[in-house]
């Protein structure tokens, strides 16, 4: 009777017989969108350092603040 059972439960269930196929890549569209991000990060960033590295606005932040700075007696 177990045998029985056991040949159904076999026979009922599927089976994935089917192997997926591996993904191919296009290696020159990998390539090129990654240069192109990188460019995009590359701009970004020079960005943010030339805006950092500009020391004018630097300088009249610092003034403001002394300016505003409370003294304290030591």
């Amino acid at each position: 009777m177990i045998d029985t059972l056991i040949i159904v439960i076999m026979l009922v269930s599927p089976v994935d017989t089917v192997k997926p196929q591996p993904h191919k890549y296009d290696l020159a569209r990998l390539r090129q969108a990654s240069r192109e991000a990188a460019l995009r990060a590359s701009e970004a960033t020079k960005e943010e350092r030339d805006k950092i590295l500009n020391f004018d606005d630097i300088r009249a932040i610092v003034e403001e603040l002394e300016r505003n700075s409370v003294k304290f007696k030591r």
